[in-house]
């Protein structure tokens, strides 16, 4: 009996939350019904199961109720010049394409690459993988960016549309042999432009941003306020661990030992070969120079706050590439210190501090007008919604 009062109870909040959705326009009023409706799912959910919410829409990920979708809407009507250029050029190899080319897509993957197709058809989303996964990270991921669009469809960005997405690192196997022509792209969150089928993926905001970002906004501009630019100390500085596709950390790394972490502060912070203990993102702010180094792909989130900080942002020359990347460059909002760490010092003394405040400046202002968390939502909508023209018009 109290099961059934839960469910009874749950489907009118559903009706009427979902009700308001659809009317309410102001941002801070429907993030307001929408944590109702995650209360109360959540609640349901833990009594019962999946037995009576299985049949309701998922609600939305926390993260998405920090966003104000107002500024999403008035940012979509005017992409900033960037967002179009990026998304025109990487989409313009493909004129059309249906689910087939889709479908072939997904097909290629080889059990290196975790490629999850994603199916949205009348506000349902659903997913495939044709390996099994059953790694607790990818689980999860998968299912928040499931969330997300389901969130997206039921608010009308998108309707009806299949898509890959590359729930990983990045592109692992062998494609080499692979015919680029008549398939359809495929998502990623990095992408090295020079290596085959990757070089033909299309960028979105990786999880780690979408996840956390919100999060770390607040505690980098109270760090930001404790340690202005003259408080800083002058160290180069880095924690993180030891996955090394180019030797770049471990070349850095082994120049701070020598350096006994005096001008050089770069330690691995977990993995095997640990020195140091994990640092907060917020602890890093006090130290002037942030460095970005590729693991086994490009660093993620870790750029977006460190632009965002008021330190300066080195970064270590690549072909990994974000979906904002075309848009930032060296020696205005970071500065490429190359590929060779030993040489790092000496690029860093190439520039006045006057010079690295204004590279930071810039850093900053480019962060607050393209990376805040409604910049990686309207990026990551005017991309499904490219991709939903171009298939939908096959």
């Amino acid at each position: 009996m109290q099961k059934k009062i839960y469910f009874l109870a749950f489907i009118i909040i559903a009706i009427v939350s979902l009700t308001i959705f659809a009317k309410i326009k102001s941002s801070q009023r429907l993030n307001y019904w929408e944590r109702k409706y995650v209360k109360y799912y959540n609640r349901i959910q833990e009594k019962t199961g999946e037995k009576y919410t299985k049949y309701l829409p998922s609600p939305a990920p926390d993260q998405l109720l920090e966003v104000d979708f107002d500024k999403v809407d008035a940012k979509l009507k005017s992409l900033p010049n960037w967002m179009t250029q990026e998304i025109e050029q990487k989409f313009s190899k493909y004129e059309n394409f249906s689910t087939q080319h889709v479908l072939k897509s997904y097909n290629l993957a080889t059990n290196q690459d975790n490629f999850t197709l994603f199916t949205i058809k009348n506000g349902v989303v659903t997913h495939e993988n044709k390996f099994e996964v059953t790694r607790g990270d990818f689980l999860f991921v998968i299912s928040f960016y499931e969330k997300i669009f389901a969130y997206l469809s039921r608010k009308g960005y998108i309707k009806n549309l299949s898509f890959v997405l590359l729930i990983d690192d990045a592109i692992s196997g062998d494609y080499s042999h692979v015919s680029t022509t008549n398939i359809a792209p495929i998502l990623v969150f990095s992408r090295n432009d020079n290596k085959h089928l990757d070089k033909d993926t299309v960028l979105v905001p990786d999880w780690f941003s979408l996840m956390g970002w919100v999060y770390n906004i607040v505690k980098i501009e109270k760090a930001n306020k404790e340690f202005p630019w003259e408080k800083k100390l002058e160290i180069v500085f880095w924690r993180g661990g030891n996955a090394d596709i180019s030797g770049y950390r471990h070349g850095l790394v082994e120049l701070s030992a020598k350096l006994k972490h005096q001008k050089i502060d770069v330690q691995f912070s977990h993995g095997a070969e640990a020195t140091t203990g994990y640092v907060q993102v917020e602890d890093h702010i006090k130290y002037k120079y942030q460095i970005s180094i590729d693991g086994l792909t490009s660093t993620w989130d870790r750029v977006v706050w460190q632009l965002y900080s008021n330190c300066v942002m080195l970064k270590q020359r690549s072909d990994l590439v974000q979906w904002f990347y075309s848009a930032i460059k060296p020696g205005k909002h970071y500065v490429d210190v190359g590929t060779n760490p030993d040489e790092l010092l000496s690029i860093l003394s190439s520039y006045s501090d006057d010079e690295l405040k204004e590279i930071a400046e810039n850093g900053q202002k480019f962060a607050k007008e393209n990376l805040m968390p409604e910049d990686m939502m309207v990026y990551l909508i005017a991309v499904l919604q490219k991709y939903e023209t171009l298939q939908n018009s096959k």
